[in-house]
Order: C-alpha cells, then structure tokens, then sequence
C-alpha cells in the first residue's frame, strides 16, 4: 500500500510525466506512449530488484517488485516470477541461518510457500481467462507447497479456460498417477485424447498414447 502512494503522489505533482518526456520527447504525440513510460520505469525498478536478490534482502526486493507490478499490474510475468522468488529464493535465505536438516525447515517451506500462493492469487481477477495464471498457480502449489489436490485443482481450471493448454493435459495425468488414482488418470486421458489435433507436436499425442498403453497394461483393460 506504501508504495502505491509513492506512485499516486508522483503522478500527481508530475514527476512521473516529466521523466517519461525526460526519456521519450515524442511522449506526447504517439499513442500508448504513456504506457510505454511506464513500463520502463516498471522495468527500473524490476532490475533495481536484482540488486536485492544479490544481497538477499527480501524486504527490499519484494517492495521493488510491488513497485514494478504497481505500475504496470498486467504483467503476468512479474507477479509470476516475484511469487516464485519469494517461495523458493526468500525461502532458502530464510534456511541459511538454520542447521542443516533443521525441524523447522519444512514449516519454514511451507510458510513462504504459502505467502507466495497469496500473493500470486491477489492479481487472480487480472488474469481469470488466461490459462498460463492457472499454470503459475498450479506449481506454485504443487512445488512450494506440496499440496497435489490443489495443483489438480489449478490446472484443470488452466484446461477448461483453453482446451488448447496441452501441457495441462499431462500436468494432471502425472499428478493422479503420483496420487495413485490410475483409473482416473486413463479415464481422463480416454476423454482427452481424441480431441487433441492429429499434426500438432504441442499436442505430444505419441507420447499420451504410450501413456494409455501403460494404464491399460497396469489396470489389464482390454480394447
């Protein structure tokens, strides 16, 4: 919220536009020229963020990245990436201060897991129709917090906003065989695969089809 009222006040004592004509001296003739200026300046502060990833100052870091996505809210790979730093990156800073093999560390995990999950979920309405959000979200899940029927959750969604999501196909397929639902995942991938394009790599139809093959042998159908 901070430093939303930093960029509210710049704007409005025209600071902001001043740099923006600073940089760019056609600003003010060429359409979405104002956006553009943003992204720049949305890109500052995203590279100023490196600088406190080096340092491992996650408060400093994270209010760059809240900076950049400020200004520039509909960049799906900011909000994406500055989730993934704080579950993974901020995570293992968070470790380096503890024993190795500390008890604590799966709850640590967890939290910032957790914490990034949250953050990422806040920009969900933004990006309700995009396949890759539910993508992010469904990793996010099922790597930081190791929660399977969540990640499921995700990329099924990632597959009913576009039944082109190909990747979300065998997303699913490897997480109900890891969660030991077999029959799931062949009768998933018998209602999946004759949907899919014939002459579409994207599509890996070769590689579903020795998949079926496995669960058939496994679950000894007959065809």
């Amino acid at each position: 919220m901070r430093l939303l009222f930093i960029v509210i006040a710049l704007a409005g004592t025209g600071l902001i536009n001043a740099g923006f004509h600073a940089m760019d001296s056609d600003a003010k003739t060429r359409p979405g020229a104002g956006s553009h200026a943003l992204e720049r300046v949305a890109q500052w502060y995203w590279v100023k963020g490196y600088g406190s990833w080096m340092k491992k100052d996650e408060r400093s870091l994270m209010d760059r990245y809240r900076m950049a996505i400020a200004l520039n809210p509909d960049n799906l790979d900011y909000w994406r990436l500055a989730a993934q730093t704080l579950a993974y990156d901020c995570a293992a800073w968070k470790l380096e201060s503890l024993p190795a093999n500390d008890p604590a560390e799966p709850a640590i995990r967890a939290e910032y897991g957790r914490r990034a999950l949250q953050f990422y979920e806040t920009s969900r309405l933004r990006f309700e129709n995009n396949p890759d959000w539910w993508l992010g979200a469904g990793f996010l899940a099922e790597r930081a917090l190791r929660d399977r029927t969540l990640a499921l959750a995700y990329f099924r969604t990632a597959l009913e906003t576009s039944d082109q999501t190909y990747l979300a196909i065998r997303l699913i397929v490897r997480l109900l065989i890891q969660e030991k639902k077999p029959r799931e995942a062949y009768d998933f991938l018998m209602e999946w695969y004759p949907r899919l394009p014939e002459d579409c790599p994207q599509a890996g139809k070769p590689a579903l089809l020795q998949w079926i093959r496995h669960l058939e042998h496994n679950l000894k159908i007959q065809n």
